[in-house]
């Protein structure tokens, strides 16, 4: 029988003073990712919580070293991974919490091992060996999107059916809102094709989406895809032309019925923008760009002129276009990330566009597939001049609003308070701003906008069964006072063509068309 080294009690106190501190870390590790999830993901969170917290208090109120259970600290870690770890490899914005429950769990049953049965004086070295090694190595960590060794099919096959399951949800609603229900539920699959994003298998009744198109590009490209293989659905099924010609005059009519391009593109525009051009429009544009360019002056005054003169212009050109009755086209346009959770700014930001910028504001459903969570999106419908400029003043702002943010949680005006009512305030103050110059452009120019009755038309034409809501606000704290009256210092400064670090990026090009 080995001897045991002396101060045995001594460490066996210090390691159980740190087993409590790991478990309550824990405890609350598991707290904070229930907060920071939503829907199905965080029901998942909560039902782990569940069933694993109560054994960690019951572990916390252990009297002695006796009733600490070397197999059951085993067995809690192991219920942790299988309920939840596992489940969620591809939660990045969660992973590193995740991870940090399951090293605590594991150094927890380490510890434990070492209270219960003591260290014989060569055993020390070891147990310290295995605190500090190999915590990370079971599962190993998820590839980023961007890593060129990414693979969706690594990716855990819950996460597939969730996917599966989203993609029939969407057909569902597509199969009501545009065609009142007739085509029956067909099957859904994920391929591995890298060339066809989505096909329609008639002789076995399936829609096949690739696995890399949902996990590498937008949910709004999905469906788009989605929406075209649905096309060739309706006049195989419901219309009984399976023979017609792939991309006949059937298949355009049912593309026009549910509101898609026959390509599988949103935006086929979407990366045109006013240069160097006849045209009369791109010309208009080149003006505006280079006024609000001007806005980045210096001098103060210069700047306030070239952004009262810029929106003039546009408003001027607006209410031209409408009143000469042109031919325009209209176009749609995704602005801005998935949202989990809609808060006043962003209704403000979405306002300010729909108020000032001749464009009009909807809110879309989305989905983030590598987290599983549904959030919405903000789409902006409108011709290309006025996309232009309005993904523009939304990129913009959405980047001031956050550095304004930051300079004010810095400075001695910050008493901890709320981001939300800062936000809130800062946009609120901007769209007052852009307020009181179109009141003066109104009563000094005589500039009144009436709407457009042809964009009203398109909005109609895409959005049949559109319904209106309205977000929560904010309290209205001394953050949000201060907001207002940032925000209404706010002055658009740069060209809207051109490329900046102060701007977001531009809408990537069009993806490949689906498959046939």
């Amino acid at each position: 029988m080995s001897m045991r080294f002396r101060g045995r009690e001594f460490f066996v106190r210090i390691e159980g003073e740190r087993f409590d501190t790991l478990l309550r870390g824990a405890i609350a590790d598991l707290s904070e990712l229930e907060r920071s999830t939503t829907g199905r993901l965080r029901e998942k969170v909560r039902s782990t919580r569940e069933v694993v917290v109560p054994s960690m208090e019951a572990m916390g109120r252990a009297s002695s070293e006796a009733t600490l259970s070397p197999r059951a600290v085993k067995g809690l870690r192991q219920t942790f991974e299988s309920l939840l770890r596992d489940g969620t490899r591809a939660a990045a914005p969660l992973r590193a919490t995740i991870e940090r429950v399951a090293v605590r769990l594991r150094v927890l049953q380490a510890r434990v091992v070492a209270i219960v049965h003591g260290l014989a004086p060569g055993e020390l070295q070891a147990y310290r060996e295995t605190l500090m090694s190999g915590l990370w190595d079971e599962p190993g960590p998820v590839r980023s999107p961007s890593d060129p060794d990414f693979d969706w099919r690594e990716l855990p096959g819950e996460l597939h059916r969730a996917w599966l399951a989203r993609l029939a949800r969407e057909w569902d609603t597509l199969n009501w809102y545009y065609l009142d229900g007739m085509l029956k539920a067909p099957v859904f699959e994920l391929s591995d094709s890298r060339e066809k994003l989505g096909e329609w298998i008639a002789d076995r009744r399936a829609i096949a989406v690739s696995g890399w198109h949902v996990a590498l590009h937008s949910w709004q490209e999905v469906v788009e895809t989605l929406k075209h293989e649905m096309a060739h659905q309706l006049v195989a099924e419901a219309w009984g032309r399976g023979d017609a010609a792939p991309h006949g005059p059937e298949f355009l009519a049912a593309c026009e019925k549910l509101r898609c391009g026959p390509r599988g593109s949103v935006d086929p525009d979407g990366l045109a923008r006013a240069g160097d051009s006849n045209d009369p429009v791109d010309r208009i544009v080149s003006r505006i760009r280079k006024l609000l360019a001007l806005g980045q002056s210096p001098n103060q005054h210069e700047a306030a002129l070239a952004m009262e003169r810029a929106s003039e212009l546009l408003t001027r050109f607006n209410l031209d276009a409408s009143a000469l009755d042109r031919q325009r086209k209209f176009l749609r346009r995704w602005v801005g990330p998935t949202l989990t959770r809609r808060e006043e700014h962003h209704h403000n930001l979405a306002t300010i566009l729909a108020d000032h910028f001749f464009v009009r504001i909807i809110w879309d459903h989305s989905y983030l597939p590598l987290s599983d969570s549904a959030g919405v999106r903000m789409v902006a419908i409108g011709t290309r001049e006025n996309l232009d400029v309005s993904e523009y003043v939304h990129d913009y702002l959405s980047q001031s609003i956050q550095q304004l943010w930051n300079e004010h949680r810095a400075s001695a005006a910050y008493h901890g308070g709320r981001k939300s009512q800062f936000l809130a305030g800062l946009t609120r103050g901007f769209l007052e701003k852009l307020g009181q110059q179109r009141s003066k452009l109104v009563k000094e120019r005589a500039l009144v906008s009436k709407g457009d009755p042809g964009l009203e038309a398109h909005v109609a034409h895409l959005y049949p069964r559109l319904s209106r809501s309205r977000g929560g606000g904010v309290s209205r704290g001394e953050d949000y006072h201060i907001g207002v009256a940032q925000g209404r210092e706010i002055t658009l400064r740069m060209g809207v063509t051109e490329r900046s670090p102060d701007r977001g990026v531009l809408l990537p090009p069009s993806r490949k068309a689906a498959g046939d």
